[in-house]
C-alpha cells in the first residue's frame, strides 16, 4: 500500500460485509479513525455487524488487537 492512499471506512466495511479479509492496513486505519472520531458510531456498528456474521480470522484478530492496545496509552508494568 502507497502511504498517499486513504482507506475508506466504508469499504473497509464493505470488504468484510462481503466475506474478504482485512489487511492489517485496513484494520489499523479504521481502529486510528475509532480514536480521533473521524469515523461515525453508525460505521463502527456496521463494521462489528459485519464481523459477527463473517467472522475475523486469526490474522484480523491479531491485527484488531494490537491496534486496540496501542491506540492510547500503554501502560508498562514489568517493574513490578
Amino acid at each position: 500500500m502507497r502511504v498517499s492512499q486513504k482507506i475508506l471506512p466504508q469499504e473497509t466495511i464493505r470488504k468484510k460485509r462481503n466475506g474478504e479479509t482485512l489487511t492489517a492496513e485496513e484494520i489499523a486505519a479504521f481502529v486510528k479513525g475509532i480514536s480521533n472520531e473521524s469515523i461515525t458510531e453508525g460505521q463502527v456498528a456496521a463494521l462489528a455487524m459485519a464481523v459477527y456474521f463473517n467472522g475475523l480470522t486469526r490474522d484480523e484478530a491479531v491485527a484488531l488487537t494490537l491496534n486496540m492496545r496501542d491506540s492510547g496509552e500503554v501502560l508498562d508494568w514489568s517493574d513490578l
